[in-house]
Protein backbone atom coordinates (compact mmCIF):
# COMPACT_ATOMS: atom_id res chain seq x y z
CA UNK A 1 0.00 0.00 0.00
CA UNK A 2 3.18 2.41 1.02
CA UNK A 3 4.47 1.38 -2.61
CA UNK A 4 1.34 2.20 -4.52
CA UNK A 5 1.32 5.68 -2.89
CA UNK A 6 4.81 6.79 -3.26
CA UNK A 7 4.20 5.44 -7.28
CA UNK A 8 1.20 8.09 -7.53
CA UNK A 9 3.13 10.77 -5.98
CA UNK A 10 6.31 10.03 -7.80
CA UNK A 11 3.64 10.20 -10.35
CA UNK A 12 1.69 13.34 -9.77
CA UNK A 13 4.79 14.78 -8.99
CA UNK A 14 5.97 14.23 -12.44
CA UNK A 15 2.98 15.92 -14.03
CA UNK A 16 3.18 18.95 -11.97
CA UNK A 17 0.02 19.07 -10.80
CA UNK A 18 -1.03 21.98 -8.56
CA UNK A 19 -3.72 20.33 -6.41
CA UNK A 20 -1.98 17.15 -6.12
CA UNK A 21 -4.24 16.11 -3.02
CA UNK A 22 -7.41 16.41 -4.62
CA UNK A 23 -6.08 14.61 -7.64
CA UNK A 24 -5.15 11.48 -5.79
CA UNK A 25 -8.83 11.84 -3.75
CA UNK A 26 -10.34 11.79 -7.18
CA UNK A 27 -8.08 8.80 -8.44
CA UNK A 28 -9.03 7.04 -5.87
CA UNK A 29 -12.89 7.46 -5.85
CA UNK A 30 -12.83 6.26 -9.49
CA UNK A 31 -11.18 3.20 -8.95
CA UNK A 32 -13.13 0.64 -7.12
CA UNK A 33 -11.68 -0.40 -3.92
CA UNK A 34 -10.01 -3.28 -2.89
CA UNK A 35 -12.05 -3.93 0.23
CA UNK A 36 -15.80 -2.06 0.83
CA UNK A 37 -16.38 -1.36 3.58
CA UNK A 38 -19.78 -4.00 3.73
CA UNK A 39 -17.49 -6.90 2.31
CA UNK A 40 -15.34 -6.07 6.00
CA UNK A 41 -18.41 -6.25 7.75
CA UNK A 42 -19.20 -9.72 6.42
CA UNK A 43 -15.43 -10.93 7.02
CA UNK A 44 -15.89 -9.74 10.29
CA UNK A 45 -19.23 -11.35 11.03
CA UNK A 46 -18.02 -14.43 9.99
CA UNK A 47 -14.96 -14.28 11.93
CA UNK A 48 -17.00 -13.74 15.16
CA UNK A 49 -19.40 -17.02 13.86
CA UNK A 50 -16.23 -18.63 13.29
CA UNK A 51 -14.41 -17.83 16.57
CA UNK A 52 -17.98 -18.71 18.65
CA UNK A 53 -18.37 -21.95 17.02
CA UNK A 54 -14.76 -23.14 18.07
CA UNK A 55 -15.06 -21.46 21.20
CA UNK A 56 -18.40 -23.87 21.45
CA UNK A 57 -16.82 -26.93 20.56
CA UNK A 58 -13.69 -26.55 23.23
CA UNK A 59 -16.10 -26.32 26.20
CA UNK A 60 -17.90 -29.41 24.99
CA UNK A 61 -15.00 -30.99 24.06
CA UNK A 62 -13.66 -30.06 27.56
CA UNK A 63 -17.41 -31.35 28.92
CA UNK A 64 -17.13 -34.68 27.80
CA UNK A 65 -13.44 -35.36 28.57
CA UNK A 66 -13.62 -34.66 32.09
CA UNK A 67 -16.31 -37.06 32.32
CA UNK A 68 -20.09 -36.08 34.32
CA UNK A 69 -19.09 -34.43 37.40
CA UNK A 70 -21.77 -35.25 40.25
Amino acid sequence: MGQAMEALAKKLANTELPDTLEEVMAQTMKRPPLFSTWALVVIAFQGLIILGLLVLVLILWLKTRRGPSH
